[in-house]
């Protein structure tokens, strides 16, 4: 519970950093981006978590989004140049990335670990 409390939380001051960046200094976006985004972020949540608990494989798909998301992050910066240094393989490591977080979470799930 408490973990989704923290959550919860981080959540809602990320989306007040978007919303104050993205407002661009005008008090009035602020505002109005957060009476709209709070309700849908608190919304969204409840609706993720009935999701989740119904379907565990949501969690799964999701472990697997992000790993792959990262990694093709992480290569595909420019800044790092790594990229150019892995080629074929910088494209495969996030996809093998993705399969195995999918894969080693569907395997613990039976047994009481997460």
């Amino acid at each position: 519970m408490w973990a989704i409390i923290l959550a919860d939380m981080s959540c809602g001051f990320d989306n007040v950093m978007g919303v104050a960046g993205a407002a661009h200094g005008s008090v009035f976006l602020v505002v109005v981006g957060l009476i709209i985004s709070m309700p849908i972020l608190i919304w969204g949540s409840t609706w993720v978590l009935r999701l989740m608990n119904s379907y565990p494989i949501v969690i799964f798909v999701g472990a697997a989004v992000l790993a792959h998301t990262s990694l093709a992050m992480l290569i595909g910066d420019d800044a790092l140049g790594l990229a150019g240094r892995l080629g074929l393989v910088g494209r495969l490591v996030p996809w093998a990335a993705a399969s195995a977080s999918a894969s080693d979470s569907t395997s613990s799930a039976g047994d009481g670990r997460r």
